[in-house]
């Protein structure tokens, strides 16, 4: 038997390495082992190291604790400082009376101990486990890696996606602001003309382009909020403006067929700390979305009162609400929540990530309070400035 190798017939490919000074345990773990895995042998803790230096695949590494020059416990604490090794499982020999040098053992990152005198079935059943362990723990890491590698392909492709969208986006905004233009010289070209047909039709196309221009605006806002390029002109504003701003914005480029109100409640003077014009772009998303989704001819409320350092502005409507399990979801970019007995999706999956990243960047909160056939709040805060 020669020290470093025994060669015997192989069974699995596990490489074991059993490491003590006495010729007699070596020959006995040697022989009883190398029936099932590749076994070297080491008789010190010196020659140990050479080994695990050339061979560096070890599975499973069994150690005497009392040996002279470099013992068992020091040579572990050598051996768990390589990242090679440091997720092997070490086995100690130990006696049956030896309690402290056990607790050493498995305190310096020991996993086991083998008894001695050995017994063959107890030797085979304790390393089996710490293998059968140690090719999960391999399985896992491969696992995580091709995992890793699997999410970073993904992350690369969307965003390649998205490059390519705000890109997109971007070259379609040039035509469709000239039809606006186009839309807007046959408005003055027709005001005179006793065609109604005509003017109908040119303000629901006017009203078109201008609903698909917002719609391209806020995809590459939403892109340059994400990546934190949007820049943000803060000032001190009254709260009341910005509410009385968006509903006349609204008023005036929404087609409200059902005949809604939307009617002011300010219930505190407040000035807030914003970009005024991204705030009240987030009132007109709340509020269109409450003419879509409401009942003919009931009232929207928008709501501001204060709160401690805050100001809280809400959107109340009496329409078709939204089920509980989706009032984080109508948040997130794209995500669009289907009606239950409607032939109709709540969001076009743009304008409330749109308000959400916006509330956001101000350090404000945003949600939703709803019920089906009872009506939503939406709801955001942001900071004031008393």
């Amino acid at each position: 038997m020669k020290q470093d190798n025994l060669s015997q017939p192989l069974v699995t490919e596990d490489r074991v390495l059993i490491v003590d000074d006495s010729p007699e345990n070596l020959r006995v773990l040697g022989s009883i082992l190398s029936e099932r895995y590749r076994v070297n042998v080491a008789n010190s803790g010196r020659r140990a190291l050479e080994i695990l230096n050339e061979y560096k695949d070890f599975d499973v590494i069994i150690l005497d604790i009392v040996m002279p020059e470099m013992d068992g416990v020091e040579l572990c604490k050598s051996i768990k400082v390589k990242d090679e090794f440091r997720e092997v499982p070490v086995i100690f020999i130990s006696g049956l009376s030896d309690i402290d040098d056990k607790k050493s053992a498995f305190e310096v990152g020991g996993v086991d101990y083998i008894v001695k005198p050995f017994e063959k079935e107890e030797v085979i059943m304790r390393v089996e486990t710490h293998l059968r362990i140690r090719r999960l723990q391999k399985e896992l890491i491969s696992k995580n890696r091709e995992l890793e590698a699997n999410y970073k392909r993904l992350k690369e492709l969307e965003q390649l996606k998205d490059n390519l969208t705000n890109m997109i986006v971007h070259d379609l905004r040039s035509p469709l602001t000239g039809i606006i233009s186009m839309f807007e010289i046959l408005k003055m070209e027709c005001e005179s003309s006793e065609n109604r047909n005509m003017m109908e039709y040119i303000k629901s196309g006017y009203l078109a382009a201008n609903s698909l221009l917002d719609m391209i605006n806020s995809l590459l806002d939403i892109a340059r909020l994400e990546e934190g390029k949007l820049p943000l002109n803060v000032g001190i504003h009254n709260a009341s403006q910005i509410v009385y701003s968006a509903i006349s914005f609204v008023s005036m480029n929404t087609k409200n067929t059902k005949g809604n109100e939307v009617v002011p409640d300010i219930k505190a003077d407040v000035r807030v700390i914003c970009d005024a014009d991204l705030i009240r772009r987030v009132l007109i998303n709340l509020i269109t979305n409450s003419i879509k989704h409401s009942n003919s001819k009931s009232p929207i409320k928008v709501v501001v009162q204060s709160l401690n350092s805050f100001a809280m502005f809400s959107v109340i409507d009496d329409g078709i609400g939204i089920p509980k399990e989706y009032h984080d979801k109508i948040f997130e970019k794209f995500g669009q929540v289907e009606i239950r007995g409607k032939n109709k999706k709540y969001s076009t999956g743009l304008g409330l990530t749109f308000c959400k990243l916006v509330v956001e960047a101000h350090n404000g909160t945003i949600g939703v309070e709803s019920e089906v056939g009872k009506g939503s709040k939406f709801y955001f805060t942001i900071p004031s400035s008393s």
